[in-house]
């Protein structure tokens, strides 16, 4: 798999969560100068729409009786550790690593 880093701004994202369907999600992405497979774009679209709740697919893979490869996603860019938290404070939201102490968006 290759590893990639991509820095995604507030505004992008923003931008990104008006997305209604995964196929807008991608030409979104190409109009901003992103590569993605759609696969990666079905992933990002569903994080993206989030309720909070946990699908039953997603519940499945990590009780262990599936292929969950959701880390790939979510890592530190500065040492690629897994173990990062979602930070929501207001209007300001960012990812906080217990690995480094590091915070990115």
């Amino acid at each position: 798999m290759n590893e990639k880093e991509i820095v995604i701004s507030e505004d992008l994202i923003k931008k990104a969560k008006t997305a209604g369907t995964v196929e807008e999600l991608l030409a979104m992405a190409k109009e901003n100068g992103y590569e993605m497979t759609e696969e990666e774009a079905k992933t990002a679209f569903s994080r993206l729409n989030s309720t909070g709740e946990v699908a039953d697919d997603e519940l499945e893979a990590v009780a262990g009786g599936g292929n969950c490869n959701l880390k790939d996603y979510n890592k530190c860019p500065y040492c690629q550790s897994y173990d990062i938290t979602k930070v929501l404070c207001g209007s300001d939201s960012h990812w906080s690593c217990a690995g480094c102490g590091r915070k990115f968006t």
